[in-house]
């Protein structure tokens, strides 16, 4: 497959790269800096720029079958305080520009990183998982995660959002649990690796489509 990626150069999107170009596939990856990618293959390619400029955009999702986004509104630290160094909206008006150029040019099918604790999801945190999640900077992220659903949703993409439980550096392969209105009962984190090789999974594999799985692994 020939496959765009947003946000390649991120935690969970060097995975993807990696993963990606092992499986044979045929990776275009949109990132600002290409440099940040070390020993990259001759099956990635890069398109410089950004996400939330649609010519970009374009370029890197022309001839693609698939679209793959693990974009994030980043902090300057991973402590729930931390300054937002990302604009509040760097998802959403990504996946914007993202829906529109795969209207251009024929694309159906995309796959994107979403949280666990948007949508519906959001009542089984319980109180302090909310506190948490709404209460502090994190929230941007996962306001504009839900931004990004509701996008989605009104497009007529066959669109997939994963809603990782806690995400976690682990490398151990394990299998991924996906998890529908919490049956089977998600656990509690998933590697970004694992998560990486299941937005591949999704993709090849036409799996979940125009769903929002809880993802964690076993």
């Amino acid at each position: 497959m020939r496959i765009a990626i947003l946000g390649g150069t991120g935690r969970t999107g060097q995975w993807i790269l990696k993963e990606g170009v092992e499986r044979g596939h045929e990776l275009v990856a949109l990132v600002r800096s290409p440099e940040k990618i070390p020993d990259a293959s001759p099956r990635l390619q890069f398109v410089k720029g950004s996400p939330t400029i649609i010519n970009d955009v374009r370029k890197a999702v022309k001839g693609a079958d698939a679209v793959l986004s693990a974009l994030n509104v980043n902090r300057s630290s991973d402590l729930p305080w931390a300054t937002v160094t990302s604009p509040k909206d760097l998802i959403s008006s990504s996946i914007k520009n993202a829906i529109d150029a795969m209207h251009e040019e024929h694309v159906k099918r995309i796959v994107v990183v979403s949280a666990y604790g948007v949508g519906e999801t959001k009542k089984n945190i319980g109180s302090i998982g909310r506190l948490f999640l709404y209460g502090t900077n994190v929230k941007y992220a996962y306001l504009d995660h839900e931004r990004q659903e509701q996008l989605l949703m009104a497009s007529d993409l066959d669109w997939t959002a994963l809603r990782p439980t806690r995400l976690v550096s682990n490398e151990a392969l394990k299998q991924v649990i996906a998890s529908i209105d919490g049956v089977p009962k998600p656990k509690g984190s998933i590697s970004r690796r694992n998560l990486a090789r299941f937005m591949l999974d999704c993709a090849e594999k036409v799996l979940h489509v125009r769903q929002a799985p809880t993802v964690s692994q076993k």
